[in-house]
């Protein structure tokens, strides 16, 4: 293992397309390799594809790296010593060692046409099994390739496989692979107009920035052969590589399209907790301890070792990944809950930051009744609504439960009287000076989040609002769910949710009495 302190790692993306799930485990494990080992992690952008490159894909991939966490040591925005960090600031460097490694005898002009290069690579299909280059320009004299070049043929330059030899590629996970580079193509390193090609741009910036391991997906398994060759040309140590397994679908197969390139910030917009997909990312090959499955990026630094990565491709289970998110998001504290769902509540656009600043108890206390009941903090607005407008509307559900018994009507009227004689908070929105007295909720199986369960103060608790009603339907001679189904469809609109009482509770006295004889006009005109 390299010395720590000297270890240098790369993720060099290519601002082509956003950043999507393959790219993010690469990055993470970049980054977490970095970290474990004390080095350094560079962000390296390989944009010497000009015509598909934009802007747009560059902001995603920043933006994604940052939304997740992973930020680098060197790189846009974090110069270093070793920049510039975009390969088309480096091209002048990459067209002068191509023409040295010509006259080193390790490259050579090729003058051929596409339409000879495609005839040959059918006759090479045909002879050796392979579609490759069949060489015709690599025996032409220095003297006549000279010659073409000064009359202005075109030609681009490719780099000379060694022939009657082997080469061996020490991979950290796949092992020690040996090729025969018989059929390896002569591949190309400069095109016809001079610009430079992936692997001879990537590995001299790996050359140039000390780059210690490389570490890609295994795509790039047969680049590594081609880099090594060049790195021997130019007499430099190749660094450790390290090729990732594919990421497969829950079938065993390569993850399809529509997943594996899913736009991690789609992931961002639909208010999945960052820090459960970096979680998720970093079981997609690597596992903590072979049991534990919730862990924090730090915890993961701790351990992360290369050599401990999976060698077989990793499944992406989409329900995994949800009930992590799922987790995440009921072991945040409810203060940190609200401020991580204010975005989507604000885009939402039924609840104003000023509303909530002036009623932030009120709201803490509502967003912890649904914490154990999202898994993304987008799903949260919509079940805040029948909290935060003036009416509700019925869902089918709860339609029927309000209609599915004769009495209803008369139970509703009855119990609203009930209600009507316990001393219950006000109706949000609440002015600044009530908000003080916006009461923690009990839980059903412990302390709430935001206050002891035996909350005290001027009005009725949600448990005591639950024992009355329990007294009230034993008055009645009728079973408890035959009040609460009703109750809950007249003040929510739905037949789930959080304890009704909790509901009671946050709704307050007015808009318990607006809701409810709302239902009971409603029967009245079935």
């Amino acid at each position: 293992m390299s010395n720590p302190k000297s270890v240098r790692v790369r993720f060099a993306p290519s601002p082509t397309g956003p950043f999507h799930i393959g790219s993010a485990r690469t990055a993470l494990y970049n980054y977490l390799a970095a970290r474990s080992l004390g080095g350094t992690f560079i962000l390296r952008i390989d944009d010497t594809d000009l015509a598909r490159s934009s802007k747009e894909s560059l902001e995603n991939i920043l933006e994604s790296m940052t939304w997740l966490g992973l930020h680098w040591d060197e790189g846009p925005g974090k110069e270093g010593e070793f920049g510039p960090y975009f390969q088309s600031e480096r091209s002048a460097g990459y067209k002068e060692r191509a023409h040295r490694l010509v006259e080193l005898g390790h490259a050579y002009p090729c003058f051929c046409t596409a339409e000879e290069i495609s005839e040959g690579r059918e006759r090479m299909q045909e002879e050796i099994g392979v579609p490759m280059y069949d060489r015709r320009c690599r025996d032409i004299s220095a003297q006549e390739a000279s010659k073409r070049q000064a009359e202005g043929e075109g030609h681009t330059l490719r780099f000379k496989i060694p022939f009657g030899r082997k080469v061996q590629v020490k991979d950290t996970i796949k092992g020690n692979v040996e090729i025969n580079l018989e059929q390896i193509d002569d591949w190309v390193m400069l095109r016809n107009d001079g610009s430079p090609l992936y692997n001879l741009c990537s590995t001299l910036d790996d050359i140039d920035m000390k780059i210690t391991h490389v570490i890609r997906g295994e795509e790039h398994f047969v680049n590594a052969v081609k880099q090594i060759l060049l790195f021997e040309a130019l007499g430099e140590e190749a660094p450790a590589f390290v090729h990732l397994p594919l990421i497969l679908g829950k079938n065993g197969k390569k993850l399809s399209k529509r997943m594996a390139q899913t736009n991690i910030l789609d992931y961002k917009e639909q208010g999945y907790p960052p820090e459960a997909l970096v979680n998720f990312f970093t079981l997609l090959g690597w596992s903590f301890d072979g049991e534990t499955e919730i862990f924090s990026v730090e915890d993961a630094v701790s351990r992360f070792r290369l050599e401990n990565l999976g060698r077989s491709g990793s499944i992406f289970d989409e329900e995994k990944m949800a009930w992590m998110c799922g987790m995440y998001i009921r072991n945040k504290t409810v203060a940190d809950l609200l401020a991580a769902v204010t975005p989507f509540v604000l885009e939402d656009g039924r609840v104003t930051a000023e509303q909530i600043d002036a009623a932030r108890p009120w709201f803490e206390n509502l967003v912890a009744c649904f914490q154990e009941r999202i898994k993304t903090y987008s799903e949260l607005p919509p079940k805040l609504r029948a909290f935060v407008e003036e009416s509700v509307e019925y869902d089918p559900k709860a339609r029927k439960n309000l209609v599915k018994k004769p009495d209803t009507k008369a139970l509703l009227a009855t119990y609203l009287q009930r209600l009507e004689g316990q001393n219950l908070p006000p109706s949000w929105p609440l002015r600044p000076a009530e908000a003080d007295t916006a009461l923690s909720l009990p839980s059903k199986t412990g302390p709430s989040k935001t206050g002891p369960s035996d909350a005290s103060g001027p009005f009725a608790t949600p448990m005591e609002i639950e024992a009355d009603a329990r007294s009230f339907a034993e008055e009645q001679g009728i079973g408890f769910g035959q009040l609460v189904h009703p109750i809950r469809a007249a003040l929510t609109g739905t037949n789930a949710g959080p304890g009704l009482f909790d509901i009671v509770y946050l709704l307050g006295a007015k808009t318990c009495k607006l809701r409810i004889e709302a239902a009971i006009s409603f029967l009245a005109h079935e």
